[in-house]
This record gives C-alpha cells, sequence and structure tokens, in this order.
C-alpha cells in the first residue's frame, strides 16, 4: 500500500474511531451538477464494526502547501463517489478542495498512481 493510501486511512481511522482496511482507489471523472468536472482518485475503505456504515469514501489534496483530508461516511444519500464529493462541496458552504471547472472551482484531486 502506498504512503499517501496509508496516510488517507489513518486520518479514516483518526477522524471515525474504528479500523479500516482499503478496499481500493476509485477514478472520479465526471461533471457534477452539470457545472464541475472532477478528476481524481478517491480512496474506499471498509470499516470495521462502525453501527452506521460499512464504508467510508476518503481523499487527500495539497491546499497552500500542506496536505488535507476528507472521509465521508457511505450513509445515505452518499452512496457514491460523486456524492461524498456533492456532499462536501454542499456542507461546507463553499467550494471545497479538488475538482475543477467552469464557471466556479470545488477544488482538485491531485492525480497519483495507486
Amino acid at each position: 500500500m502506498s504512503e499517501r493510501v496509508n496516510s488517507v486511512m489513518q486520518f479514516v481511522e483518526t477522524t471515525h474511531k474504528y479500523k479500516s482496511w482499503h478496499i481500493g482507489s476509485r477514478s472520479l471523472q465526471k461533471p457534477l451538477q452539470g457545472y464541475f468536472y472532477c478528476d481524481g482518485v478517491i480512496e474506499v475503505f471498509g470499516l470495521t464494526d462502525h453501527p452506521l456504515a460499512k464504508q467510508c469514501y476518503a481523499w487527500q489534496y495539497t491546499e497552500q502547501s500542506s496536505q488535507k483530508y476528507y472521509a465521508v461516511l457511505m450513509i445515505a444519500p452518499v452512496d457514491s463517489e460523486a456524492n461524498a464529493v456533492k456532499m462536501v462541496s454542499d456542507a461546507s458552504g463553499k467550494k471545497a478542495g479538488w475538482c475543477t471547472g467552469a464557471p466556479y472551482s470545488i477544488g482538485y484531486i491531485p492525480k497519483v498512481s495507486a
């Protein structure tokens, strides 16, 4: 497992307080809400004994030279990578860290090899 995936998994475990395992890396390349085009990698983790979610979507990105993370539990209405991104953007009240497009930007997930 790569250093990046290990770092994201540590964030998931620290944030949600449950052990996790890496299921895989998913590429997200699609328009969201008709305005944004997302192009990046989201990690999918299984969660051990979590009472509400069996999986979590998580990612890492760089903002102003520092590493930032998001971890979104797979609980309705979140049922896909795209919905996880949308929920972060909606909940933050700003255009959050990783998809680019016109007329606005909701950030960027760097493309990396898993």
